[in-house]
């Protein structure tokens, strides 16, 4: 009998690899949706405790793809905001005129006067 229970848990391991193998390769809108699935069910109250613990594991699987998924997708809106600001910069017409004011401001910004004040 211990055998069976042991076959038995082996495979449900077997199982849930093969879901975090396949939840690997989903989108993240794929991923979403199954989650949003998976409470709709469990909301419902008729699944047995197994099934919902079971569904809560899957569950929390998912909403850690979503979350991961998330997290890549802003750190590539940031590198492409930090990139275009860049560019910008690097791209901005020269104003002599500005750059001139700009430069005088500064230069006074570092005068003393003898008592150690400013003007």
């Amino acid at each position: 009998m211990a055998k069976a229970k042991s076959s038995a848990t082996v495979k449900k391991k077997s199982a849930s690899d093969a879901d975090d193998a396949s939840s690997a390769d989903i989108s993240f809108e794929q991923a979403l949706q199954e989650l949003e699935t998976l409470v709709e069910s469990m909301e419902s109250d008729q699944a047995p405790l197994d099934e919902l613990i079971e569904n809560y594991e899957k569950g929390t699987r998912l909403y850690d793809l979503c979350q991961q998924r998330l997290e890549n997708a802003q750190r590539r809106v940031d590198l492409i905001r930090e990139g275009a600001a860049s560019d910008k910069k690097k791209l901005q017409p020269f104003d002599a005129e500005s750059e001139s004011l700009e430069r005088n401001t500064q230069s006074q910004a570092n005068t003393k006067t003898d008592d150690g004040q400013l003007f």
